[in-house]
């Protein structure tokens, strides 16, 4: 009998957990599923039971690191406010939400960035749906007469 997706869901977020306290005490050291599987209490395959490759672990990782920027960025360029409003909630907001998470945990941060840099094949998508979301934001400066003679 198949296992109920909620069983799925707490494995996958006691992996991630496991992950982000693995990256805080070792820095931004590469991850073996081997060690990860130790760490989290269970078998190495156990965790492909969660994950079906390390690559999709990765990409748990940084979905997990962006999920509150994409959602800023979704609602930014949703909301109904001029596009100078727009522009500046679009980074202003992003860049408090960072400084905070940096505040927070400075290592922690700087970990993560260095694995972005070493995974940016995983992060990629991310900074492109950043780029997509800006170009909707000057998109709809545009229509409100700012960058007169350039296009998208």
């Amino acid at each position: 009998m198949a296992r109920p997706q909620t069983d799925i869901e707490a494995g996958r977020t006691l992996l991630l957990d496991t992950v982000e306290k693995m990256i805080g005490k070792r820095g931004a050291m590469d991850i073996s599923m081997t060690e990860l599987a130790a760490e989290a209490g269970m078998s190495p395959s156990n965790i492909y039971r969660f994950f079906d490759s390390k690559e999709a672990l990765l990409e748990s990782v940084a979905e997990a690191w962006f999920a509150d920027k994409v959602a800023v960025m979704e609602e930014v360029t949703a909301a109904d406010m001029p596009a100078r409003e727009k522009m500046l909630a679009f980074f202003a907001r992003r860049f408090v939400m960072m400084r905070a998470r940096y505040d927070e945990d400075p290592g922690l941060f700087e970990s993560y960035c260095l694995l972005g840099n070493q995974h940016f094949e995983v992060v990629k998508g991310y900074v492109d749906l950043g780029d997509h979301y800006l170009a909707m934001v000057v998109a709809d400066a545009m229509e409100e007469g700012y960058f007169k003679g350039y296009s998208i």
